[in-house]
């Protein structure tokens, strides 16, 4: 969604947040050519960049979907793969106190949890965002870049 929201990618970098490469039309990869996995790559980061001078060096292939050539783009271009520890399933209509439940039910140190700016039909993610935040920061935890989680 880089692409079309140019202010949205702007603040996120200003806000310092992290933001990652998770290819330009959400392609699965995992059985794409060397050719097409380096050009869903490629034009992604230059539209990242584009828009805020921002080198990604994470990248989550969608669908969580991968092989051993994505590997090796990905390698070669300097990015971790990061895949995700909590699925919210926030994708498919899940409920806001249900994103919560799946979350609150699976959190520990170094979670990684899947969450989605954009899907179609009725999303509860941004409602779901506001509840669960300030009561995991009450348990204690901390929320970071995944490069600082992963050490990159």
């Amino acid at each position: 969604n880089a692409a079309e929201n140019e202010e949205i990618v702007e603040r996120i970098y200003r806000e310092g947040h992290e933001i990652g490469n998770h290819t330009l039309t959400h392609k699965y990869l995992h059985d794409a050519s060397i050719g097409v996995v380096e050009r869903e790559i490629d034009l992604c980061d230059h539209v990242i960049f584009n828009h805020s001078e921002y080198n990604s060096i994470v990248f989550r292939p969608p669908g969580g979907l991968y092989d051993a050539d994505l590997t090796t783009v990905c390698s070669k271009r300097g990015y971790s793969v990061v895949l995700w520890s909590i699925d919210t399933r926030d994708w498919a209509g899940t409920s806001a106190l249900d994103i919560c439940k799946e979350i609150y039910n699976n959190v520990e140190d170094g979670s990684i949890i899947l969450m989605h700016d954009y899907v179609c039909g009725e999303s509860h993610t941004a409602e779901a965002l506001r509840i669960v935040i300030p009561e995991l920061k009450k348990l204690g935890y901390r929320f970071v870049t995944v490069s600082e989680l992963i050490g990159n």
